[in-house]
């Protein structure tokens, strides 16, 4: 997203299996600064899951918000959806 909260573009940075994935911190930063955004917002599925986060999912939102305010990028949420309902790292005060 831009300065002013509007999408720039949305970029699938994994595809995964039934019940992981992979994806680093770095990767994305680099597609952050290549798109010049100054705020993002992850989302991932937890397929036929629960929508609580992991401590998977924990510990690579603290990572990727750590590297991205380095940048002067902001981690405005992580957001994880499932076929019925959805976890939002924000509205939990955990970002």
């Amino acid at each position: 997203m831009d300065t002013k909260n509007r999408i720039i573009s949305w970029e699938q940075m994994s595809k995964g299996t039934t019940n992981a994935t992979a994806i680093f911190p770095r990767e994305i930063a680099a597609a952050a600064l290549r798109l010049e955004a100054t705020n993002i917002i992850l989302i991932h599925n937890h397929p036929g899951g629960g929508s609580d986060p992991s401590a998977e999912d924990i510990l690579l939102t603290a990572k990727v918000a750590e590297a991205c305010a380095s940048l002067d990028i902001a981690v405005r949420d992580h957001i994880i959806v499932t076929d019925h309902d959805y976890y939002s790292f924000n509205e939990f005060g955990r970002l």
